[in-house]
This record gives C-alpha cells, structure tokens and sequence, in this order.
C-alpha cells in the first residue's frame, strides 16, 4: 500500500491533529485518499497517567477502497519486488535437485542422534575435540567403505555427506567468527 503508515508515525499524527469534538478525545485525520476525519474518546489511566487514545481500525468503506486501489495498481504493472538472484536457492535443492539424497543425509544425522546424543540439541558434532579433522578422517574412512559391518555402501555415501557437511559448517562458523 502506498500510502500505508507506521504505528509511530499515526501517533506522531495523532498527537499533532487538535482535539475536533470535546476535551476528552482525540482528532484523527485519515491519511487514506477519500477517508473521514473521526475522534476517539480517551480514557484517563487509573494510575493518573493522563489520557491515552485507543486506535479504531478503518471504516469497512475504507478499506475495499483500499482494496480497489491495490488492485488497480496490480493491473497497471506495478507488481510487488523481491531480490532473491543472489540467495540460497534451498528450496530447488531441496525439493528438485536431491530430495532423496538429502532425506537419506536426515536418516543419516537422526541415526547418529540418537546414538551418541539424546533430547532435542542436535549440535554434538560442534562439541567434539578437533572436529574438522576428526570429519575428514571420518569423510575417508566412509569413502574407503570403513566402518561398522552392517553398514551398506548406500549407508557409507550417506555419512561421507553428513560428515562433509558437518565440516563445512564448522569452517562456516570458524571463519565467520
């Protein structure tokens, strides 16, 4: 809405409009094209505080009009903006690139949750001494089919990408302080 203001700047508005209809109420000046001025009442505070205005929402005329409004500008071009080019297109790899990958990595990470940590901190990984290296190593020993007998290769491609991930974000937060 182009003509949509803050709650602070309809108080600084507020307090600026003189008192229209009697000492005990405040003026209010629609900032909407076509809206009435109206007055609100205000109420004395019981802690002696002083008078306070209480915020009525628009007229139901007012608002469709507003409606009308957008949806003309909508019609002539004037479409909402967003600058996405330049983040993390998560959803694509997620939902189109490697869903079933990435489910299996989840698999992957609860499997080892729940067997070296219980409750809902996920963060294990970041507590372990030496993690970067301890994650290569593991990356390798996976890589190399090492590991626990009953693990398959699908189980062994699936902790050589956890435990890459768990290294990248431990360099992330490394190099990001």
């Amino acid at each position: 809405m182009g003509n949509s203001i803050t709650k602070h700047e309809e108080n600084q508005e507020e307090k600026e409009i003189s008192h229209l209809s009697s000492p005990n109420s405040v003026g209010y000046e629609s900032p909407y094209p076509g809206s009435k001025s109206f007055s609100i009442p205000t109420t004395s505070t019981a802690t002696g505080l002083g008078n306070y205005s209480v915020w009525q929402r628009p007229h139901t005329e007012d608002i469709k009009s507003l409606m009308g409004q957008e949806a003309e500008e909508r019609k002539k071009g004037q479409e909402g903006q967003k600058h996405s080019q330049y983040k993390a297109p998560l959803g694509i790899m997620i939902s189109r690139q490697f869903p079933l990958a990435l489910e299996k990595v989840a698999m992957n990470s609860k499997k080892g949750h729940d067997k070296y940590e219980k409750g809902d901190d996920w963060s294990n990984f970041r507590r372990i001494p030496n993690a970067i290296n301890q994650y290569t190593d593991a990356i390798a020993r996976h890589l190399m089919n090492i590991g626990e007998e009953e693990e398959t290769e699908l189980d062994h491609a699936a902790s050589v990408a956890w435990n890459a991930l768990a290294r990248l974000q431990l360099i992330l937060e490394k190099q990001n302080g």
